[in-house]
């Protein structure tokens, strides 16, 4: 074990907003930080103003601030956000036209991080060796920007991964400062939220050394403020990033049919999250008269819903487990639906919740199903935080953690 050793929580989002992984790794430190005064949060300015005003980050001597220089918080912005127009009357000339005007804003935008990463450099290297860090373990950005400064510095570098869809970890050097690719080679250990994100990048991207593997036990939340209510509404959650991998369409549609066919209208539900399709289902809702979607956009306290809500919906593409989003709902006794991928099943199971396949009617058919079953609601609701208490707790993962980090 390495004695006297001080180490680094290091999260960076230079994009003005924050997931997952970032909201359990502060988390996690907010837990350190009562105990242990040999671990430092290094955290992005933008990052910080954000998760500090929204009560997520308590104010700590340990943390440190990554300075950006900028008065736009909005600053990586990845450039497929960028739409091009495309006119079909010339559609070859267009996508050539396309392809050069988005391969040049690729170009800029990997000029820009340069020198923001440069910006970064000066101010990571003074930390480490200020504070004399000798560990650092990094999640998301954290760990592209600073791989190649442990050649220069000399710390031990454990990177969190977490992407089930395996989309950060493009090779090409236009995305060098956007992508995990490299980080993932280099980094001396690689922390992997589940086994099965671990088998897939094995696979389908590169070899890891058995050596360099690490699984996360468990994820976790703070539950201080995720429980039910004693009086519930009948009230459905869909609480993620709307994005295609998260599909969000598959439950309008599924919508529609229960307001259409089913002529259930009287239940209310809360879209929670900013993505690429926010206007693409603002418009599809207003298209269709779905009165009863509210869109809510990004919400950072979730269990104003959460609490009220009967039923959480998660239909992510490849994997559920281990969601924030899910934990925070099944912490307040909603009775979930999620579509069976992945290792979902290792966090719910036919005693919390019900399957579906990525079919609008399946969908439908299960939300009127717990619907008309208030009391198979109630039931799946207390199974489901009974659950994560047991299961998904921080003093169970902060044994994890220490070990990795101290060994």
């Amino acid at each position: 074990m390495l004695n006297n050793q001080n180490k680094a929580i290091l999260v960076l989002n230079f994009s003005g907003r924050y997931g997952g992984a970032e909201k359990r790794y502060i988390t996690l430190f907010n837990y350190i930080a009562k105990e242990r005064k040999d671990y430092y949060l290094i955290i992005n300015e933008s990052l910080y103003v954000i998760v500090v005003n929204n009560g997520l980050l308590n104010k700590h001597d340990n943390i440190i601030i990554i300075k950006s220089n900028r008065k736009n918080n909005q600053e990586n912005k990845l450039q497929d956000n960028h739409k091009f127009h495309i006119n079909n009357k010339s559609d070859k000339f267009n996508k050539e036209k396309s392809c050069i005007i988005k391969f040049f804003g690729q170009f800029k935008s990997f000029v820009k991080q340069f020198f923001r990463w440069i910006i970064f450099a000066k101010q990571f290297i003074k930390i480490v060796k200020t504070k004399q860090i000798k560990i650092v373990y990094s999640v998301w950005t954290g760990g592209i920007w600073s791989w190649s400064l442990k050649y220069l510095i000399g710390f031990k570098l454990i990177h969190s991964y977490n992407d089930s869809g395996l989309s950060s970890v493009k090779k090409g050097i236009i995305n060098f400062f956007n992508s995990e690719y490299w980080v993932l080679k280099h980094c001396d250990k690689i922390d992997f939220l589940s086994e099965k994100i671990y088998k897939d990048l094995t696979n389908k991207v590169m070899k890891i050394e058995k050596g360099r593997i690490l699984i996360t036990p468990n994820s976790f939340i703070n539950y201080s403020n995720y429980y039910s209510d004693s009086e519930k509404e009948n009230s459905v959650v869909f609480l993620s990033r709307l994005e295609t991998i998260k599909n969000p369409f598959l439950l309008l549609e599924a919508i529609k049919i229960l307001n259409d066919d089913f002529n259930i209208s009287n239940i209310k539900y809360y879209f929670l999250g900013n993505g690429s399709l926010y206007k693409e289902i603002k418009s599809f809702v207003n298209k269709n008269n779905l009165n009863n979607i509210f869109i809510e956009g990004h919400q950072f306290e979730t269990w104003k819903y959460l609490k009220r809500s009967k039923i959480f919906i998660s239909l992510q593409q490849e994997n559920n487990y281990p969601s924030q989003s899910l934990l925070e709902a099944m912490a307040c006794e909603n009775a979930i639906i999620a579509s069976d991928v992945g290792e979902t099943r290792k966090l719910v199971t036919g005693k919390e919740g019900v399957f579906v396949n990525f079919r609008a009617q399946e969908i439908a058919d299960a939300i009127n199903k717990l619907i008309m079953d208030p009391d198979l609601i109630k039931q799946l609701g207390k199974n489901a935080r009974r659950k994560v208490l047991k299961e998904h707790t921080i003093e169970k993962y902060i044994e994890y953690f220490y070990k990795i980090t101290e060994e």
